[in-house]
């Protein structure tokens, strides 16, 4: 046996399930498939109003419909906001103590292999050395914040040196 089944998040707004009986059954008063059919219309329009949602003409109310009850089973079908972007550019964050150290790792890879290896390697490999820290960027944006830092310090160098 599976387990029960669990409590439909609208309650007991659509009443108990509709009966399947066959046309034979008519003269006997039962439902037929066709009035089943219908109260099963009835009880999804219900539902529609549950959730706010208005028009029974098209496809769009009953999408709207299936994503609300989608979402009453898993949360995966939401559409959520991105956390907000820091404000301003990521630029100043490379022109501080992170570029510093980003520079001095990158000459310390080009030492170690005495200017025998490409720049992207070193980046490559820095990507692995410090997957916390540079891993989540791309090679091309490593090198651009590489660029950055490089560009930055060496003209604060130049204004102290005035």
């Amino acid at each position: 046996m599976g387990k029960p089944r669990k409590r439909a998040p609208w309650g007991d707004l659509l009443g108990k399930p509709i009966e399947r009986l066959f046309p034979r059954n008519d003269h006997l008063g039962e439902v037929s498939e066709r009035d089943a059919m219908a109260q099963q219309f009835k009880k999804m329009c219900r539902l529609k109003d549950r959730y706010g949602i208005e028009g029974d003409r098209g496809w769009e109310p009953w999408y709207q419909l299936a994503l609300a009850l989608a979402t009453e089973i898993d949360d995966a079908v939401t559409i959520i906001d991105p956390l907000p972007r820091p404000s301003g550019k990521t630029a100043p964050r490379w022109r501080g103590a992170e570029g510093l150290q980003l520079l001095a790792e990158v000459q310390a890879l080009s030492e170690e292999y005495e200017g025998k290896v490409k720049q992207y390697a070193i980046f490559a490999e820095l990507q692995e050395l410090c997957p916390q820290r540079y891993g989540k960027m791309s090679l091309d944006q490593l090198k651009t914040n590489y660029h950055e830092a490089k560009r930055h310090h060496a003209n604060s160098t130049k204004r102290k040196a005035d």
